[in-house]
Formats: C-alpha cells, structure tokens, sequence
C-alpha cells in the first residue's frame, strides 16, 4: 500500500474514533526531546520522523474491513502533523496508486482529491472492492476506467476536473456504466468528458 494511501486511511479511522488520535506533542517529547513549535523551521517541511513513524503503524485487515467509506482529501489532520505547514500546493501526500486499497473490502464511498495532476493514477483496485456503490473523482489524471467497469455494484461515478484519456476504451466504458444504470457526472474536465 502506497504510504500516502495509509495516511489517508488512518486518518479516517482516526477521524471515527476507531484508533486514537496521534499525538504530536508527545511523540516530539519522547523522540526528540523537545517542545513541537508549529512555526519553527522544521514545521515548514515533512516531518519524516513522523511519517515514518505512521506510514510503520500496522492496520488489520478487521480494522480496515470496517470502513464504509473513505475520503482522500487535502488539508486533513493527519497531513498537519506530518507536514504542519503544508499549503497543499505541491504533491506531498498525492496518491498515485489505489493498490491496497482492496484490504478495506467493505467500502461503499470513495472520494478521491488527491490523485497526481500530471501522471495517471493507478486506479485497478477499484475492481477489487466488492461492495463499492460511490465513488467522486475531484481532480487526478486517469489514463484507463476499465476499473470502474470491473466494479460491479458502482451505481454513481462524479468526475470533476479530472483528466481522462480520451481514448474509444474509455468512451466505451462510460457507455455500458451508463447502459448498467450507473449515475455518471461530469464537471469541469479536461480530456474526455462523457
């Protein structure tokens, strides 16, 4: 599993109240021996002690078969201790690959924000989720939907300023999700757009 992914998901499971909160402050304590300052220099660049230290935390597969839905978005918690001051503006935390993702096997929402702008995202796992219904695109290139098509219980797909390869294969995937019923959306794109 790509570690941005992981921080994505732990963020999540945190957010629920399904593990506790990381505490930033103690994990400075005891491993650096100091104060976490939120505007000294070091809070203007990855903390890679600590994404370290949270892309090592185990998450088991209970855990993760626990989770309905997942948002991958920019600006969450998670991130802030990992980068405190993080503008979003470059691609730190951008997930470039979904592979893993199959592990949350009960996963009926997915959003995706932060997907690479310039390079196709490897999406495949999609077509490992047995019980995704929803999933909203928001930015991201796409070279191939085939998974989506693969997803077999998808009933709504929202793309918005999302790149997709405006390919036939692509074209003919946006057809028969339509023909099978599925609720496509499309706002802002570039590349193909439905």
């Amino acid at each position: 599993m790509h570690r941005n992914l992981h921080f994505a998901i732990l963020n999540a499971l945190i957010d629920s109240e399904v593990l506790p909160p990381f505490d930033l402050e103690a994990f400075f304590a005891a491993n650096r021996s100091q104060t976490f300052d939120p505007y000294a220099d070091y809070a203007y660049e990855p903390l890679e002690d600590v994404a370290d230290h949270l892309a090592a935390q185990t998450i088991p597969d209970d855990t993760l078969r626990q989770m309905p839905e997942l948002s991958i978005w920019a600006g969450n918690t998670l991130q802030h201790q990992i980068y405190p001051q993080w503008s979003g503006e470059d691609d730190y935390f951008d997930v470039p690959t979904l592979d893993g993702i199959e592990r949350c096997a009960n996963l009926q929402t997915l959003s995706l924000q932060l997907l690479p702008p310039n390079s196709p995202a490897d999406v495949s796992a999609l077509a490992l989720l047995p019980k995704l219904q929803s999933i909203d695109f928001d930015g991201g290139t796409l070279s191939t939907l085939q998974p989506l098509l693969d997803a077999a219980t998808l009933s709504s797909i929202s793309f918005t300023a999302t790149d997709i390869a405006d390919t036939s294969g692509n074209q003919g995937v946006i057809d028969q999700l339509r023909s099978r019923g599925c609720q496509l959306s499309f706002r802002a794109m570039r590349g193909l757009s439905g």
